[in-house]
Order: structure tokens, then C-alpha cells, then sequence
């Protein structure tokens, strides 16, 4: 099997993360850990003479269950696709996003924001970047043009170890603007797969 995402697979999941819908046959399973979980899908599977391939299954049951509790999880860093440093092309297409956003008039609610630095929090990208000269001084001038808004733990976020982006203010920027600097950038598909980014 692949590494597991989940910390302990084992571990006794909340009531409300039990039921799992496999996306594939739309057949719904309960089970009290996520081993448990991905067993039952696995053997529905093999009994329904439907295609099955392990690995992903336990990849889609503990991706579902990250989703829910990602305090959980340990991702790991997919290989070739971290960012060392930033570039002064990285700061502009993300000046340029957060300035689109402001004109726009809006950024994301609060529930959108603190969802999504949830999942940067257990991001092995989510790190310290070194920067260009005055580009960690314009990341910060940037987070304060949208409002210095403030999530939980918002201390331990960084930047983007795929786009170079500060986290702090990249959470509250809207999906269009996103996928608009990805675009520039030429990065959405580097991405990891539990990224909110590319959802």
C-alpha cells in the first residue's frame, strides 16, 4: 500500500467521519477507522467484480477523511516541485492577483479562509522561503492591503513552497484570481493533490 496521509490509521474516528461514499459505485460503508473503512471498499469491490486498485482506495478514504479532521494527517512533499527561494516574477503575479482581488471588491468569508489554512497548516509546503531583495517586505505589504484579516494559527503560516506565495494573505484571494496567477505562473498543476488550490 502507499504511504498513509493519516497519522495513525488505526485511530477511532469521530462519529461524523464514519460514513464513507466510495465515488466510484455510490455505495455508502461506516466504519470506526479508516483501515477498517478502506477494507470494506476494497472487498465490496472485489465481490461486485468492480475494478479495484487498493491504493487508491486508501488514498480517496483518507483524502475524504483529511478533509474533515486535518489535524490528522502528514502530507508529504511530492518530489521536483518545491520552491526554494522567491522571484521577483513570483511576487508580481501575486501583487497582481491580490491587486485584481481588491478591485474586484472582495475576498473570501472567514469559514473559506480558516478551511483553507487548515489544510496549509498540515502542508509540507507551507514553509519559509528565502526572497528577493524587498520581496518578503512586499508580502507583507501585500497582507495588509486586503485588511490584515486574521485566522486561527495564523503564526505558523508561511509561504507557498509551489508558488512562492505569502499563505497569510493567499488564503483570503478568491479561486478565479488563483487559478488566474497560476495560469501566469505556469504552476497549477504542480500543485499536490490535497491542495485547495486545485479543487
Amino acid at each position: 500500500m502507499i504511504p498513509s496521509i493519516l497519522k495513525e490509521t488505526g485511530m477511532h474516528l469521530p462519529m461524523a467521519t464514519r460514513r464513507y461514499t466510495d465515488p466510484d459505485t455510490g455505495a455508502v460503508f461506516t466504519g470506526e477507522t479508516a483501515k477498517s473503512i478502506v477494507k470494506q471498499v476494497v472487498n465490496h469491490r472485489v465481490n461486485t467484480n468492480t475494478p479495484v486498485d487498493p491504493d487508491k482506495v486508501q488514498m480517496e478514504v483518507e483524502d475524504y477523511i483529511c478533509s474533515q479532521l486535518p489535524t490528522w494527517c502528514q502530507r508529504q512533499r511530492e518530489p521536483g516541485k518545491i520552491k526554494k527561494e522567491y522571484t521577483r516574477e513570483d511576487v508580481l503575479a501575486f501583487v497582481a492577483a491580490v491587486s485584481g482581488t481588491i478591485e474586484a471588491g472582495g475576498v473570501v468569508d472567514q469559514q473559506t479562509a480558516e478551511k483553507r489554512a487548515d489544510v496549509c497548516l498540515q502542508c509540507p509546503y507551507n514553509q519559509k522561503l528565502a526572497g528577493c531583495d524587498g520581496c518578503n517586505g512586499i508580502a507583507s505589504t501585500v497582507f495588509n492591503l486586503i485588511g490584515a484579516r486574521r485566522v486561527r494559527n495564523m503564526g505558523s503560516l508561511r509561504s507557498c513552497g509551489i508558488c512562492g506565495c505569502a499563505l497569510k494573505a493567499k488564503i483570503w484571494v478568491p479561486d478565479n484570481v488563483l487559478k488566474d496567477t497560476a495560469r501566469i505562473q505556469n504552476n497549477m498543476e504542480d500543485f499536490p493533490s490535497w491542495c485547495w488550490v486545485n479543487k
